[in-house]
């Protein structure tokens, strides 16, 4: 799967990985850079690949800055990857469809974004590490504020110690089918898309702060079986369509009297 970037890029490969160099553009204040486009079919039979920080060509240096969208999507034999120090993007299913990734290491420390179906479908993803947080913790940079579309539908294996407190938006089906077992959405959160956890079969309990004030969504924890224990904010304005419907382990809900609309 290989993209261009630009007309005056150069593809370059790399110990199976392919990669656009893109050159300094001083008159943008661009300097030069390699994005990660693509892998060969060699490359694909890798268990482990490690990215390295900087790609050497005719004699200069690019930085590995970014992962293109798509890069290593449906490459099914990945077990592990190492992403580069200096990274600054992962973008749109750069990883989708990846069932046999277990770990992922070095997760920037400064990534605000999780980019939509960034990891949809890793059925077997069990572990992401950022970069200097050590080898146990299993979370989020601190500095994510965006979780997009899709980004971890289908990861049937995986879940987070906690969500970022920086976090403010969650997309949709953003966590649909994860591992999670409890959840607490922060106050901090100013758009919560539809069906969110939907289909989370682990889910036993979920808090929400005090001062969250977003619509419960469509379809938000649908058919969660193991759902127990759910608190609402106080400021909960609506339940919208369906959020519950086949919660079949969950005794009752207390409904705050904010709370104007049950759908």
């Amino acid at each position: 799967l290989f993209r261009s970037y630009g007309y005056y890029s150069t593809t370059n490969v790399n110990n199976g990985i392919v990669y656009e160099l893109m050159p300094d553009e001083q008159k943008n204040g661009k300097s030069r850079n390699a994005i990660v486009t693509g892998i060969t079919e060699e490359g694909k039979k890798k268990p482990e690949i490690v990215i390295p920080a900087i790609v050497s060509y005719d004699s200069k240096e690019y930085p590995v800055e970014t992962i293109g969208g798509k890069a290593f999507e449906n490459c099914d034999e990945i077990q592990r990857l190492t992403l580069p120090d200096g990274l600054k993007a992962i973008n749109n299913a750069a990883l989708k469809g990846c069932t046999s990734l277990i770990q992922v290491k070095n997760l920037p420390d400064d990534l605000q974004v999780i980019s939509d179906s960034l990891f949809m479908g890793c059925s077997s993803l069990a572990q992401i590490l950022v970069k200097g947080m050590g080898e146990s913790t299993n979370s989020l940079p601190a500095t994510v504020i965006t979780i997009g579309r899709e980004a971890f539908k289908g990861c049937i294996n995986f879940s987070l110690n906690s969500l970022p407190a920086s976090l403010t938006g969650i997309g949709y089906q953003a966590f649909n089918g994860t591992a999670f077992e409890d959840v607490t959405l922060s106050a901090s959160l100013v758009s919560l898309d539809k069906e969110v956890f939907k289909e989370c079969k682990s889910l036993k309990t979920v808090t929400f702060e005090e001062g969250f004030n977003l619509p419960i969504s469509d379809y938000m924890f649908w058919n969660c079986t193991a759902l127990n224990q759910v608190t609402l904010s106080n400021a909960t304005p609506s339940i919208n369509q369906l959020a519950f419907k086949g919660c079949s382990s969950l005794p009752n809900i207390t409904i705050p009297a904010t709370v104007a609309f049950i759908g």
